[in-house]
């Protein structure tokens, strides 16, 4: 997945970019960091930049009730797993790999629930993992996937955050 910081609103919301790296481009927002993954061949910048717009605010707000999470990165990943071409269960399965043990909310973006479901279901552990005990899935969507993404994480060892996206 190659980073992408999405053109958000500056100052009033308190977002600042703080740093680009190559392949990744991180922000800060009200003193969280925040990196924005993107599958390579997007659909449009514009949509990733409206989904992203939508959805950074309520990731914020659920997260803002668990204060261990306080002081985490959050990484959103937006992927097409409709799309075979973007790879984006291997790009995962290297996300996941390469923070390891790190303290930190991941939040998958797909706009097929049922093909991020499967995706997971292939890329996740099945059994309990030290490695991943660290970070938290974070889902902002349907209230009606909530349950069976929360049995994801758990299984694998992984805490896990909701909020209903309305």
């Amino acid at each position: 997945m190659t980073a992408y910081s999405a053109t958000l609103p500056g100052a009033e919301n308190g977002i600042t970019e703080t740093a680009t790296h190559g392949a990744i481009s991180e922000r800060t927002l009200k003193g969280r960091p925040v990196s924005v993954l993107q599958y390579p061949g997007a659909k449009t910048v514009q949509c990733v930049e409206e989904q992203v717009s939508d959805l950074l605010p309520l990731a914020l707000h659920a997260l803002s009730r668990y204060p261990e999470y306080e002081s985490s990165p959050l990484f959103m990943l937006h992927c097409d797993f409709a799309d075979k071409k973007a790879n984006d269960d291997a790009r995962l399965t290297d996300f996941l790999q390469q923070h390891e043990g790190e303290s930190l909310v991941w939040m998958p973006v797909a706009a097929n629930a049922s093909l991020l479901i499967s995706a997971l279901k292939q890329v996740l552990p099945s059994k309990s993992d030290s490695r991943l005990r660290d970070m938290t899935l974070l889902y902002v969507g349907d209230a009606g996937l909530r349950e069976v993404l929360q049995q994801l994480a758990e299984k694998c060892g992984m805490k896990f955050c909701f909020q209903a996206f309305y």
